[in-house]
């Protein structure tokens, strides 16, 4: 049986102390996996830019596990896919279309909130989510609120797994929510 793929883990194995590796060598050695077949995969918890940052030349080429092995398909809060999912209207009174773009975006201080239930159905089947990880920011309380209607929506119409997390704009919970999130992946 010949060797076809190498995973390595980056962090106290394929890094140094000081998370540097020699390239020249690896370069070496990347080829010769090359002429041979064999993919080389860089699999760890890291995040996936910071994973790449470590291989810019060949960061087209090789194959990543990042992120615990999930991938984030969409973003659905306010700077996501709300934003710019629905286009103003280029007819009639621009006044009024601005108004109706901006007042039909799901967000979670208009209630009843049936646009922000539509569009998560529509991301869910578009991007054929797994699951979902609701992000509540510590200042928009709101969400909080709704993240029980967001639950039961998700399980009743989509029969997903739904977990909430809250968190602020620090990296102070950094490593509990990378936790939560690796134990709600390794459940899908």
């Amino acid at each position: 049986m010949s060797v076809k793929l190498i995973a390595v883990d980056m962090d106290g194995t394929f890094l140094s102390d000081q998370k540097t590796y020699n390239r020249e060598r690896f370069m070496a050695q990347y080829r010769q996996m090359k002429e041979q077949g064999i993919r080389f995969v860089v699999a760890s918890g890291n995040q996936y830019y910071q994973l790449i940052s470590f291989f810019p030349e060949l960061k087209d080429q090789i194959s990543f596990v990042a992120e615990n092995g999930g991938w984030v398909v969409g973003y659905e809060n306010c700077t996501g896919a709300k934003a710019t999912e629905r286009c103003v209207a280029e007819e009639g009174d621009v006044y009024d279309a601005l108004t109706d773009k901006y007042l039909a975006i799901g967000c979670s201080c208009i209630s009843p909130n049936d646009q922000r239930l539509q569009l998560l159905s529509q991301m869910v089947e578009e991007y054929q989510a797994d699951g979902v990880i609701d992000v509540i920011l510590q200042a928009c309380h709101t969400y909080a609120v709704e993240s029980l209607a967001i639950k039961r929506h998700l399980r009743q119409q989509h029969d997903l797994p739904y977990m909430a997390i809250e968190t602020d704009y620090s990296t102070a919970d950094l490593g509990q929510l990378s936790t939560r999130v690796a134990a709600f992946i390794e459940m899908l």
